[in-house]
């Protein structure tokens, strides 16, 4: 290998391990802020014992304590998640690829919205709004048609249901009628029976 291809070697592995170290920084930061989140007032106030003794300083060791145990613990986190490989893997792919899209220059015009931003996107807005407008219109249409189809079914429904009440009173009204004319029918094949008997 010549002195020219390690050279540029390190430098494509300096802004890989630039990357993991400020991840590693602003992690780090955000440990801290955890670990401190609860002040030393509160700390010192949810601890009933220390109440007692304000003046000592039992309260604010482990106060220190605490936070230095929570942070360690959270690096300690850190660098077992650090040393699996994964995540210095991850950083120096999103790396190569922040890379490759800055080092991706076209000469291409690229498109843009005219100067009136709000113009454009009303524009934009205004045909959506006239697409969606089509679509309602036409669900709109479908559902009245399917109403009217329903209320000739059921004024016919309703038409068939009167004849046939009509029909049924009608009926009733016959019916003692035809009752009465039936009885006098069996009176007369009766007699008509009595008399054939007779002779």
């Amino acid at each position: 290998m010549s002195q020219e291809e390690e050279v540029l070697g390190e430098k494509n592995e300096v802004p890989h391990a630039n990357n993991a170290l400020l991840f590693r920084l602003a992690i780090t930061k955000s440990f801290e802020n955890i670990s401190e989140s609860v002040s030393k007032e509160e700390f010192l106030e949810l601890l009933t014992i220390i109440k007692k003794q304000p003046s000592s300083s039992l309260g604010r060791k482990l106060y220190k304590a605490m936070v230095d145990e929570l942070l360690e613990k959270m690096n300690d986190q850190l660098n077992e998640i650090y040393q699996e490989g994964s995540l210095e893997a991850g950083l120096t792919k999103l790396s190569k690829l922040s890379e490759e899209a800055g080092n991706t220059v076209t000469n291409e015009t690229v498109w843009r919205p005219p100067g009136d931003v709000k113009l454009h996107l009303r524009s934009l807005d205004a045909e959506k709004i006239k697409m969606e407008s089509e679509k309602l219109e036409e669900w709109l249409t479908e559902i009245e048609n399917e109403n009217a189809t329903l209320m000739k079914k059921l004024a016919n429904d309703r038409a068939k249901v009167c004849t046939t009440g009509n029909r049924i009173a009608k009926n009733l009204h016959r019916a003692p009628m035809i009752q009465e004319h039936l009885e006098n029918q069996v009176e007369q094949l009766q007699h008509l029976l009595q008399v054939l008997e007779g002779d």
